[in-house]
């Protein structure tokens, strides 16, 4: 995990307090070694752009008012240190073109007591307090550097699909196709190397257990021989959105009810392999099912979701009633599903 802290030359308290946590961060035989995490400062736009092409950080940690622009797309973490004033919340540290592209929302905001806690809680739904030993007796850098660590950890386990290379997100698909099928020899061969991969493992799960997938998953190893080692789960909880609810199972269901729930709620993964495993039946009419689908002027929608269902869960076209449709409508439901469960 590569953190590069960004903060003015000229804020002698951010430099003070990076300084500290890095000292902890690297100290001999630190409790905090085994996280392999490696600490970077940047104070001016030049050497940012050097160390952020260089080093690919996973983390943005701004300390006070960001000194320069910020890309967008990035892991942002801030600590505000006092740098910002009532009603202007985090206005007071990045620009107004920053804080309008949902790029480019912090992750979380750091406040360094309860007072300031409370200030920037009306303006972010992610606070965590972190007290300042600088500033604080009641609190050490040890425990400061502990609890620092931890929210690293909660945010390289948020937006967990986004963190997925293309292997993985390909072998969660074909984890997906033998779970809805039963039998691994209807999707392809996973990729030779991956099982030894144990982070793609622990996305995997993380993003099994935000879609309510776990049982699928486990099926979908097991049938791929994949190892279910439960010691590879990753125990640190990642940030979701604001009243984020786990999709739940739909029992009993037909396709076009399903369909329907997908229409007014979104596309999920869970509902999607409903759809999968109800195309599947050996009851299903198909004839009955394209006039029912017709008769509700849901076709063109249905075809989009076969695209998805043909991505996500590898289904084929033998068990697809009518050809899949990759069009505007389908980007659409792709979108949706790619950013469902993501706090930005």
């Amino acid at each position: 995990m590569t953190i590069l802290h960004i903060y003015d030359e000229s804020n002698s308290m951010a430099a003070h307090y990076v300084a500290m946590l890095n000292a902890q961060f690297s100290l001999p035989n630190s409790p905090f070694s085994i996280f392999n995490s490696q600490f970077s400062v940047a104070t001016n736009a030049v050497t940012f752009k050097m160390m952020f092409d260089e080093q690919h950080p996973d983390i943005i940690h701004l300390h006070g008012k960001a000194p320069f622009a910020l890309p967008q797309g990035i892991r942002l973490v801030v600590t505000p240190h006092g740098e910002y004033s009532g009603p202007l919340g985090l206005a007071a540290l990045l620009s107004k073109e920053q804080l309008t592209a949902k790029s480019q929302q912090p992750f979380v905001v750091i406040a360094r007591s309860q007072m300031e806690h409370d200030a920037l809680i009306e303006q972010y739904p992610r606070v965590e307090t972190i007290l300042n030993p600088i500033i604080t007796r009641t609190t050490t850098p040890e425990v400061c550097a502990r609890q620092m660590l931890l929210v690293y950890q909660r945010v390289m386990c948020s937006n967990v699909l986004q963190l997925m290379d293309d292997d993985t997100r390909h072998t969660l698909a074909l984890i997906m196709g033998a779970a809805v099928a039963g039998d691994a020899r209807w999707v392809a061969q996973k990729p030779s190397h991956w099982e030894e991969d144990e982070k793609s493992l622990s996305l995997l799960y993380l993003y099994a257990e935000y879609e309510n997938l776990l049982p699928l998953l486990e099926e979908g190893l097991r049938l791929l021989s994949i190892d279910t080692n439960p010691s590879r789960r990753e125990n640190i909880k990642g940030y979701l959105p604001e009243g984020y609810k786990k999709p739940q199972p739909i029992e009993g269901c037909d396709i076009i009810s399903l369909l329907d729930d997908v229409k007014s709620n979104g596309p999920t993964l869970l509902r999607l392999t409903e759809i999968a495993r109800a195309l599947r039946a050996d009851s299903l009419d198909e004839q009955q099912l394209l006039q029912r689908l017709d008769d509700h002027n849901m076709r063109s929608f249905f075809a989009s979701i076969l695209q998805l269902l043909s991505e996500q869960v590898c289904l084929t076209e033998g068990f697809m009633p009518c050809p899949p449709a990759d069009n505007r409508e389908t980007q659409q439901l792709r979108r949706i599903l790619e950013l469902h469960g993501c706090i930005i």
